[in-house]
């Protein structure tokens, strides 16, 4: 028995629209200069990758948010609820909830400091860890 994947389209348009062939040259230029350069000092890369992860995923800079910000999340199966992974929060009926945005810690750098702060007032701890918004 064999499995394989039905695909909606031959290709993701908008990842591709949003930088996807940019994002991966990148990515592949930063493996290459890695590799080039020989053996890591030390051998264990596994504690810094998590610090840069972790200050990215929980602390991006606006820019940052910016740009991974409106990568075209789909959290969706079938393909109707594609969003950018992070939008600024804004405050309803003196509330500040999360929503759909994929993406806390990027929400939070788009956003202005009233709905920041009324955010963190609020927020649960899932939320305040950078955990994966579900719908």
């Amino acid at each position: 028995m064999r499995v394989e994947p039905v695909l909606a389209s031959a290709a993701n348009a908008p990842a591709l629209t949003w930088g996807l062939p940019l994002y991966r040259q990148t990515l592949y230029a930063v493996c290459e200069n890695l590799i080039s350069a020989g053996p890591i000092p030390g051998g264990d890369i596994r504690p810094v990758t998590w610090q840069v992860m972790d200050a990215f995923w929980c602390r991006p800079t606006p820019a940052e948010a910016r740009a991974w910000g409106s990568y075209p999340y789909d959290s969706d199966p079938a393909g109707t609820a594609i969003r950018p992974l992070a939008r600024p929060l804004i405050i309803e009926n003196g509330q500040c909830r999360r929503g759909d945005r994929a993406w806390t810690g990027g929400s939070l750098a788009l956003s202005d400091e009233p709905a920041r702060a009324r955010f963190l007032e609020q927020a649960s701890s899932a939320d305040l860890r950078g955990a994966p918004a579900t719908n």
